[in-house]
């Protein structure tokens, strides 16, 4: 588990003057909020570096989990190109279907770029975590103390 000050590290660039890289993770197609998520972040440019956006599958009544995946990729890249016709920022498909256990990794381009980006910046990826872990990091991030 990381400590308070890794997680401050990670989630609290308002605190910070320096650029932060970031890839966008993001399942575009499924809610409104994402669309906003990539505007806002690509128009953050005075604290943030959107080096990628990566698209996540989804499922509902109406998508299969390949379906979403695709539909969110496919919006992800609408929205880029709205809030900047020329971005050079590569959007990249996630999985198409979800894991089928904690230990069992599913290949996609997101995920080998991911760690292909990480490599390059000299991180030791250990694990990738999901929206709802990342959400929940950062709440105890600004709310915890150790």
């Amino acid at each position: 588990m990381a400590s308070y000050k890794e997680i401050e590290k990670i989630f609290n660039i308002h605190h910070t003057d320096e650029k932060v890289d970031v890839i966008l993770d993001t399942d575009a197609f499924n809610e409104q909020d994402d669309q906003f998520a990539i505007a806002q972040t690509m128009l953050s440019t005075e604290k943030i570096n959107l080096i990628a956006i990566t698209a996540a599958p989804f499922s509902n009544k109406r998508a299969d989990v390949a379906t979403g995946l695709e539909l969110s990729y496919q919006e992800a890249v609408k929205v880029r190109d709205l809030v900047d016709p020329a971005s050079e920022i590569p959007v990249f498909r996630g999985s198409t279907k979800y894991l089928p256990d904690k230990n069992t990794p599913v290949d996609s381009e997101a995920a080998r770029y991911i760690i292909e980006a990480a490599n390059k910046a000299g991180l030791n990826i250990r694990q990738i975590i999901n929206e709802p872990t990342a959400a929940a990091l950062n709440y105890g991030a600004n709310h915890w103390r150790e």
